[in-house]
C-alpha cells in the first residue's frame, strides 16, 4: 500500500497481493472449509456505469480467482485503485453506493440482522465531500458514479438515522464503537491497526449481553 504501487500497478492498495497471493499461495488457507459452511458471504460493491450497487452471493463451487475478484472490488477505492473487471463489470468499493448495505437480506434476515458500524454513535457525514469532485474529475465517462457519489453523504446520513431508528425499535441490533476508529481509512501503522482491532472487541464485548439477548441466545 503505497504510492510506488500506485506507479507500477495502478493500485494504492495492493488487492492481488491481499486478496490472491496471501491467501492462497503464501497462508494457503483451507478453502474446503468454506465451502461446507451453512453461512452465506455477499460482497457490494459499485457498478461504475451504472453508479448502481451490486451484490454477489459468493458461490461455493466456483474457482477462487472469480471470488477473489469479487473481493477486490467490494474495497477498490475510487481513485486510489482500480475499477475490477469482473463478469462483464467494472466495480468499486461498495460504500460508494451503498454506505451501510444493511437494506441486503432485511427480509431474509429479520430479527435477527446485526450491524457493525465504524463511526460512534451520533455520528453526522459531512455533506460538502471534498471527494465528489475527485471522483467526476478522475472518472468522466462515467456520470452515473459521480452522481452516486454527490448523494452518498445524504444517503449515508438517511441509512444512519433508519438504524438508529430500527435499534431502537427492536428490528435489528447495531453496535457502534465509543470513541472514533483510532485507523485512518488506508492505514499502515501497525500499532494503530492493533488499536482499531481492539476497540472492535470492546465494542462487541460491552453489548454481548444486549446481543445475546436480541439474539434469543441469552
Amino acid at each position: 500500500m503505497s504510492v510506488r504501487s500506485k506507479l507500477a500497478s495502478g493500485n494504492y492498495v495492493g488487492s492481488e497481493f491481499i486478496f490472491d497471493t496471501i491467501p492462497y499461495e503464501l497462508e494457503q488457507l483451507p478453502i474446503w472449509l468454506y465451502s461446507k459452511s451453512p453461512i452465506e458471504l455477499v460482497s457490494v460493491a459499485t457498478d461504475i456505469d451504472s453508479g448502481l450497487p451490486d451484490y454477489h452471493v459468493l458461490a461455493k463451487n466456483k474457482g477462487h480467482k472469480i471470488e477473489a475478484r469479487y473481493l477486490m472490488a467490494s474495497a477498490a477505492l475510487p481513485c486510489a485503485n482500480r475499477p475490477v473487471a469482473v463478469d462483464g463489470k467494472r466495480l468499486l468499493d461498495g460504500g460508494v453506493a451503498r454506505p451501510v448495505p444493511y437494506v441486503y437480506g432485511r427480509d431474509k434476515y429479520a430479527g435477527r440482522q446485526v450491524v457493525v458500524l465504524t463511526r460512534p454513535r451520533g455520528y453526522e457525514p459531512e455533506m460538502d465531500d471534498p471527494a465528489v469532485p475527485l471522483v467526476r474529475m478522475h472518472y468522466p465517462m462515467h456520470p452515473a458514479l459521480g452522481e452516486t457519489m454527490a448523494q452518498r453523504s445524504e444517503e449515508y446520513a438517511c441509512e444512519l438515522d433508519e438504524l438508529e431508528r430500527l435499534h431502537e425499535g427492536g428490528e435489528l441490533f447495531c453496535i457502534w464503537p465509543e470513541e472514533t476508529i483510532a485507523a485512518r481509512m488506508a492505514e499502515r501503522d501497525p500499532d494503530r491497526l492493533l488499536s482499531a482491532y481492539e476497540q472492535g472487541l470492546k465494542a462487541a464485548a460491552d453489548v454481548w449481553p444486549s446481543l445475546l439477548a436480541f439474539l434469543g441466545l441469552a
